[in-house]
């Protein structure tokens, strides 16, 4: 029930912890590891979610803008589409109408082209010379045009797309201070291809920043707004910039077209999200700090923290609950068995958990109840043997007595010059002294060979010169132990039921030896002999069924219960020609010699 858990470091500490207590952190183990997991795995796919939404939005917004841009410079665009194919215009360019037709008609054709529109954009007309015949403002003196200057800045670039718009970037101030931004621009050309004209429509930054701040945006962005050259029309951060060229860390990552990408400059992380108009080739980019971000993301951390610390109370009140639930009968399983080992054999338990807990506290009250019932035949067992030996200790007066009696028969046959009598008495005592002297199961070989001599010794006064005998027994054999009485018996059954029906003279013989793992002996005589059905009756048959198969039947037997059912009697036997018995006993076992296991024998 007890444990230690060791925990490694510079100090190593031995905590001893209780079922209970393990229980407890194993449950909170399998509820926290997966829920940790769960929450860390939810914060990055939240993480990554966050990101990829605030670069869409970004890209989105800034595509947004270039459509507004668009939308409006393709609008004002067709203003200058109006003044192109104006028919009055036209005539002034080509001289059909004189130059100096009246400035207020020009002026009202040319205002009525704004009606409806926001924002007011000034409007130049110049011939071919670059004298003004229009302008609606002051005109710049970047519009002072001379024939020597023609390849170079916007004449050169309407110069050569005869008749199609050129929106022409650009940042400079007019004479009011209005910074221009940008240029609706072309040239126009008769039918012989001759330049007559240019129109200008200039479009103020403050158009681009109203436009641009009235768009809804759902990122926080900086805007600029280069050329394909990258010269900075219009930058919202730092508007100083403008009329210069960029030159920042992310411009080598902006491609034509569309997209976003991560960036660290100045030591601080930035998306940049960029689109560029197929109208103008101008291209929008916005920078976003990622400290909104980070922002969002830390309240999203802390939100996942204080559900982890939540889940893991819960999981701590719900493996205390689990664990003690399982706890509980083992505690009163180990509560009993402490009673048990305290000698309170009447204690049970009742358990009703409908599981395997409750199968162990059943068998551990047959348990107690087996043992009780054990403690009390071992009692019982005890007083019976008490009794025994004392019935034994008076039981030693009668072979006592024997011994007295056949001593006294002995020396009445020597006195009488009776010796075959006075030998058998010997013989006899020899085997009495055998069967209740010793104690022990076993005895030596050599022993059981002097038993089987002083049997043979009666028998031969009683048959005379009936049989031979011959005893082939290995020396080294006669210090191992084997059961009592082992071969005695069989020597005896080779005499009575094989050699004394035999006609004519017999021989008995008696062989032991060893091979690699067992003692060997065999018993052969030439005697009356018999057959199969006679030997399986012999081993089979209960002792007192069949007088004569008492004693095989019990060697064999013996056998089998000493050294397993590999052992035992093996009979060779055929009718008339006589009978060999094999015995073998192990020399080793259980793991030792008999000899070794210190038989007193």
């Amino acid at each position: 029930m007890k444990g230690f858990i060791y925990l490694k470091g510079p100090v190593r500490l031995k905590v001893k912890l209780n079922l209970f207590q393990k229980l407890v952190l194993l449950f909170v183990a399998i509820y926290l590891i997966p829920m940790v997991f769960l929450g860390t795995l939810s914060y990055q796919i939240s993480n990554r979610t966050l990101k990829r939404q605030m670069a869409e939005n970004a890209l989105r917004s800034v595509n947004n803008m270039t459509k507004n841009l668009d939308d409006f410079f393709e609008d004002y665009g067709k203003i200058s589409d109006d003044i192109y194919h104006n028919e009055l215009i036209n005539g002034i360019l080509s001289g059909k109408i004189p130059a100096d037709y009246d400035f207020e008609e020009i002026n009202r054709r040319v205002y009525s082209l704004f009606a409806g529109k926001k924002y007011k954009t000034p409007v130049y007309i110049l011939d071919k010379n670059g004298s003004p015949i229009y302008n609606s403002f002051p005109l710049p003196k970047k519009y002072l045009y001379k024939k020597e200057n023609k390849n170079w800045g916007i004449f050169r670039e309407v110069l050569n797309a005869p008749g199609i718009k050129v929106y022409y970037p650009e940042s400079y101030m007019d004479y009011q201070g209005n910074t221009i931004s940008l240029s609706i621009a072309r040239s126009v050309f008769n039918k012989n291809n001759e330049c007559m004209g240019f129109i200008f429509l200039d479009v103020y930054n403050s158009h681009i920043r109203d436009i641009l701040n009235g768009l809804n945006s759902m990122v926080a962005q900086d805007i600029i707004i280069i050329d394909k050259n990258n010269y900075i029309l219009y930058n919202s951060r730092v508007p100083t910039d403008e009329g210069s060229f960029l030159n920042a860390p992310y411009m080598a990552d902006i491609k034509h077209g569309q997209g976003y990408f991560f960036k660290q400059f100045d030591k601080k992380p930035f998306l940049i999200a960029y689109s560029t108009s197929q109208l103008t080739g101008l291209t929008i980019i916005g920078i976003t700090s990622m400290k909104t971000f980070f922002e969002n993301t830390a309240s999203i951390t802390k939100m996942t923290v204080t559900v982890v610390i939540g889940v893991f109370f819960i999981c701590i009140l719900t493996a205390i609950f689990f664990a003690n639930y399982i706890f509980k009968p083992i505690k009163q399983l180990v509560n009993a068995m402490k009673n048990v080992e305290a000698g309170d054999l009447s204690t049970r338990v009742c358990l009703h958990t409908w599981d395997e807990i409750q199968e162990v506290g059943e068998s551990f009250n047959k348990m107690v109840i087996r043992i009780k019932e054990l403690i009390e035949t071992a009692v019982e067992r005890q007083k019976r043997l008490r009794m025994a030996e004392i019935k034994a200790l008076q039981a030693q007066i009668n072979p006592h007595f024997i011994y007295n009696t056949l001593d006294t028969i002995n020396w009445i046959a020597r006195l009488y010059n009776v010796y075959d009598i006075s030998n058998i008495v010997n013989e006899f005592g020899k085997l009495l002294r055998s069967t209740i002297n010793n104690e022990d199961d076993l005895t030596t070989v050599r022993d059981n060979i002097a038993i089987i001599n002083s049997y043979l010794s009666i028998e031969k006064i009683r048959y005379g010169n009936k049989f031979d005998v011959i005893i082939d027994v290995d020396e080294n054999l006669y210090d191992y132990c084997i059961p009592k009485f082992l071969l005695q018996p069989l020597v005896e059954n080779a005499v009575i039921h094989g050699l004394e029906k035999k006609m004519g003279k017999g021989s008995l013989t008696i062989r032991g030896y060893r091979d690699d793992r067992d003692m060997i002996f065999k018993i052969a005589d030439d005697g009356a002999g018999m057959d199969q059905k006679d030997i399986e009756e012999i081993l089979n048959s209960h002792p007192g069924k069949t007088r004569h198969s008492i004693g095989i039947y019990n060697v064999n037997k013996r056998l089998k219960l000493y050294f397993g059912e590999s052992y035992g009697l093996e009979i060779h036997s055929q009718k008339g020609e006589g009978t060999t018995i094999i015995i073998r006993v192990p020399l080793n076992w259980k793991g030792e010699t008999f000899l070794d296991k210190g038989c007193s024998c």
